[in-house]
């Protein structure tokens, strides 16, 4: 009989315990969906304010990024803001301009590439078609369209990208988009030429 109590006991600690553990689950996801819909409203409006004074502004007096574009996706009436750099501070909040790594470039005078993360910001791309058209509106609300070409998957350890040309666009991802387990070689990119 006591060992019986003993593991009816046990089981019900254990039962608590998955039931905390759930519930502390659940409300850290809670808490992560408000932190992220808040940054992206925080976006919104240094958007505005950088617009308005012509220079990038700061989210949140912390943030190690600004909002240096906004992207349209003009056939899926979606939008992004897009982070000065693609360091994983900026791309934790969205898609930024590559600066660094294999592309070396910035918005001008070369061409436009973009990286962003594929279980959120950029999980877009896999919607994008030929010919749909992406236009980036910079602070000066000068924009510049862009026509899809192509898309392909590269595999980053036998492949490299090319530096896009002062017309050219480079949307690129990490693949494949339902992947369990982040990063990898694989890469989608999406290319455009300006219109």
């Amino acid at each position: 009989m006591t060992l019986l109590s003993g593991a009816g006991w046990i089981k019900s600690t254990i039962s608590i315990a998955l039931l905390a553990i759930g519930i502390g689950l659940v409300g850290n996801g809670g808490y992560m969906i408000a932190k992220a819909q808040l940054a992206q409203q925080l976006l919104a409006y240094s958007w505005k304010q950088g617009i308005e004074s012509g220079s990038a502004q700061r989210p949140w007096s912390w943030a190690d990024t600004e909002v240096a574009a906004r992207i349209r996706f003009l056939s899926l009436d979606e939008e992004r803001y897009v982070m000065r750099d693609a360091s994983g501070e900026s791309l934790a909040f969205g898609p930024g301009f590559v600066e660094d790594g294999r592309i070396k470039q910035t918005l001008e005078p070369t061409g436009t590439a973009i990286a962003g993360h594929r279980d959120s910001h950029f999980g877009i791309l896999r919607d994008l078609k030929t010919n749909d058209l992406i236009e980036i509106q910079r602070l000066d609300q000068s924009s510049i369209r862009f026509r899809i070409t192509s898309a392909a998957v590269i595999d980053t350890r036998h492949q490299t990208l090319r530096k896009p040309s002062a017309t050219e666009l480079t949307l690129i991802t990490c693949y494949p988009f339902d992947s369990m387990v982040a990063g990898g070689p694989l890469r989608y990119v999406v290319f455009g030429v300006e219109v």
